[in-house]
């Protein structure tokens, strides 16, 4: 929108009850399940990537894919419970 097609009012009694709510900015929920949602697919990547690294490395990387794809699920639920309330 064109700010010359805006047009402000000259003091706040101009302004209607809508004009002047402030609704909180962000919503915790989408952003915990943004965070779940990647977490669960960074996770799988690394797990499944594990074959590619030598054999020493192996169980450390397809471990450290499970504990993200693991947060990455409790943080779905909690953005879960965090929705419900």
């Amino acid at each position: 929108m064109c700010a010359n097609m805006m047009k402000m009012p000259s003091n706040y009694v101009d302004m209607n009850e809508d004009e002047l709510s402030y609704d909180g900015g962000s919503n915790w929920s989408q952003i915990l399940s943004t965070v779940a949602i990647t977490m669960v697919i960074g996770g799988l990547a690394i797990g499944l990537s594990a074959p590619l690294f030598s054999k020493a490395l192996r169980p450390v990387i397809a471990g450290t894919g499970l504990s993200i794809f693991g947060l990455g699920a409790v943080t779905g639920v909690a953005a879960g419970i965090t929705e419900d309330n």
